[in-house]
């Protein structure tokens, strides 16, 4: 189901769970109407989870754990979250199959507030055990279950690329497609220091963030396209729609970037062509697109030589580049100048297409792959032609 699809039954997310039979911590309290930090003596409007414990408060996702606490760095167990799941495909009426009524889990019996749910989750794929046929509903939820749980609502969609936290190593193998997905949708971010804790227990704050980014974010889609809005490309790029597409510094810019190695062809001494690779330094949410665009290009008949890539390279807090951000490309810079429209070089030598090999033609498939995946060439430029360029927000 799209998250969007998914906003207007947010109400449905309720961690009241049931009337009866739930623990207090689970069952909350009853809904004031305010705003979260009135409400809550321990959420302030300073704290970096005050908006989203504001939407999952107002939108009936999570309650109070008293009528006037949040308890944002308590825990959750992995029955809650079942529940939320499970609440949330019914009132959607996107309830699949039945569980059945005979106990799937050892620990988890026909009396027990969850056991509908956890029974629902198992049969429609949304959750699995823990093995020797337990699902321990009242252990605390870890950060990389969280994800899993989401993924697995969210359809297990195709994903790829790797994980740039210092502690990647420590995610486990079933959990990794479920955290890349997470991070790429920017429904879970890293905590401090480059880390993505994924053992670590969810705290009730961290899960107010993560249920608010998956039911309001759009889906992002793995790879880059033309159909992309402009909203979209900033989501994807910073996580959030902005006043102006730059980094504050380097230092926030580098933590962005990535290096790919893409397939070439170049030419020898003779004009011969022969396969090659080249690195380039790229925005991470771009490498996974980058590296389809190069293999498209190197699997072309064209044979386009390529003997030089740039990619990311901060040219100063006040620049308006893309190069700052990781978003764009230059292609065999002095054989695909940029010039005035007199034609007066600013940078490189010339723009020849069909004398010479490494100028891009405009009807070629350099141009056609990077146009396909949403970059805009700068040879469409107006005030300037850049036939080197390749830029996904287009400047």
């Amino acid at each position: 189901m799209n998250n969007f699809a998914r906003r207007g039954a947010a109400v449905a997310l309720s961690l009241s769970l049931l009337a009866g039979g739930v623990p207090e911590f689970a069952q909350g309290a009853e809904r004031i109407p305010g705003k979260a930090e009135e409400v809550f003596d321990d959420v302030c409007a300073q704290d970096w989870f005050c908006p989203y414990v504001q939407y999952v408060y107002e939108n009936g996702i999570m309650q109070g754990t008293s009528e006037t606490t949040f308890s944002p760095y308590a825990t959750m167990t992995r029955g809650m979250v079942a529940q939320i799941l499970y609440n949330q495909a019914k009132e959607t009426d996107n309830i699949g199959e039945m569980g059945s009524e005979t106990p799937v889990f050892s620990d988890v019996q026909a009396d027990q507030w969850y056991f509908e749910a956890v029974q629902w989750a198992y049969a429609n794929g949304k959750a699995s055990g823990v093995g020797n046929g337990r699902f321990e509903p009242e252990r605390q939820v870890t950060r990389e279950e969280l994800a899993m749980f989401l993924y697995r609502d969210a359809g297990q969609p195709y994903i790829g690329g790797k994980l740039y936290f210092s502690d990647a190593n420590q995610v486990d193998g079933w959990a990794k497609n479920a955290i890349l997905w997470a991070v790429h949708q920017k429904v879970m971010s890293g905590t401090d220091n480059n880390h993505i804790n994924p053992l670590g227990s969810a705290l009730r704050s961290e899960a107010a963030t993560m249920f608010q980014r998956y039911l309001t974010v759009p889906t992002i889609a793995y790879l880059t396209s033309a159909e992309e809005s402009e909203e979209e490309r900033e989501i994807r790029i910073f996580g959030r729609t902005v006043d102006s597409c730059r980094y504050p510094n380097s230092q926030t810019a580098e933590a962005n970037q990535t290096w790919v190695r893409v397939p070439v062809w170049k030419l020898d001494s003779n004009g011969s062509k022969y396969s090659s690779t080249l690195d380039v330094q790229i925005h991470k949410e771009l490498a996974g697109s980058i590296q389809q665009i190069f293999q498209e290009i190197y699997d072309s008949g064209e044979q386009f030589p390529i003997y030089s890539v740039g990619g990311y390279n901060w040219r100063g807090d006040t620049s308006s580049s893309e190069h700052c951000l990781g978003t764009a490309l230059d292609i065999n810079p002095n054989e695909n100048y940029q010039c005035k429209n007199d034609g007066t070089a600013i940078v490189g030598k010339y723009w020849k297409p069909n004398e010479d090999p490494y100028s891009i033609p405009a009807d070629g498939i350099v141009v056609k792959t990077f146009e396909k995946y949403g970059f805009r060439w700068g040879g469409t430029f107006r005030n300037s032609k850049n036939y080197m360029h390749f830029s996904y927000f287009g400047t």
